[in-house]
């Protein structure tokens, strides 16, 4: 569940931002993009969970 909703959540920026910015056209470059963000996002809930959970 929790990989369907990251996908789901993160397929407009792969579809966006080539329009955006030309440079970004290459698929390495948008999986690349998509899963820096995903995991940032990933480590961001953990230690948020981590915080919260003292």
């Amino acid at each position: 569940m929790n990989i369907s909703a990251n996908m789901l959540l993160f397929s407009p920026m792969g579809f966006f931002v080539p329009l955006i910015r030309e440079r970004w056209v290459s698929i390495k470059k948008i999986f690349l993009l998509g899963l820096s963000v995903t995991g940032i996002a990933e480590v961001f809930q953990f230690f948020v969970a981590q915080i919260l959970t003292m």
